[in-house]
């Protein structure tokens, strides 16, 4: 039997929202390297009373040991990185995530008493280097700061990660989703494409966020009252 270049194995995140983490093996998955991308929870209903929390297992992704080289973040979102101090409780990896993601997750570990592993930062136009793995951020557009979708490079195939994106033109903050580069990952050939994006199955044009703008000033410039705003 041959082995692929690659085997992928999401734990969480698909079908649903939250929980998002996704193993990439390069090879199989009994003898092969392996990279996690996201490490998110998903927050209980009130189907579940008393769950706080909805963790991948992170027991199968620990259990790798060795082979388990590192874990790649997207963007800072809870369901994308709540997860993480659950895991470097039980396995101590790299952390490769862009500077914003960085800063929320080192306050997070302080929170857990756990003290720092290893963080390198992801800038679009950077390559990083994990074991046989070529990691590429590229500029994506969300509702958070410094998201990136991940261009995974393993055994002459190429995997990519969009991440939560918005094709946003003009964004209010951040860069805007870089869709000339990912025009030229396709041409170079994508063998698998892992895409997250809600709602991106309706047809039609997403509004720009600025198009709240000016009904959120009507809105509290003529209540009759306190306006208490939240996010």
């Amino acid at each position: 039997m041959t082995t692929p270049a690659f085997t992928l194995l999401p734990l969480g995140g698909c079908g649903e929202f939250g929980a998002n983490a996704t193993l990439l093996f390069a090879g199989d998955v009994e003898t092969g390297p392996a990279v996690l991308i996201d490490a998110g929870a998903r927050f209980a209903g009130p189907e579940l009373p008393g769950v706080d929390l909805i963790l991948p297992d992170l027991d199968f992704v620990a259990a790798l040991g060795e082979r388990l080289l590192g874990c790649v973040l997207t963007h800072g979102h809870e369901d994308h990185i709540a997860a993480l101090p659950y895991l470097l409780r039980r396995r101590r990896v790299p952390i490769f995530a862009p500077d914003y993601c960085l800063r929320q997750l080192r306050a997070r570990l302080d929170g857990f008493g756990l003290t720092p592993v290893e963080q390198t930062p992801l800038r679009p136009g950077e390559v990083a280097e994990l074991g046989p793995f070529e990691l590429e951020p590229i500029a994506i557009s969300h509702s958070i700061p410094e998201a990136v979708a991940i261009a995974l490079r393993v055994n002459r195939a190429l995997a990519l990660f969009s991440g939560d994106f918005r094709i946003e033109a003009d964004p209010i903050w951040g860069w805007a989703t870089d869709t000339a580069r990912l025009s030229r990952l396709g041409d170079e050939g994508v063998a698998l494409l892992f895409a997250d994006s809600t709602g991106a199955d309706v047809a039609g044009d997403n509004p720009g966020e600025r198009s709240v703008r000016a009904p959120l000033r009507e809105v509290i410039e003529t209540a009759p009252a306190r306006v208490i705003v939240t996010t």
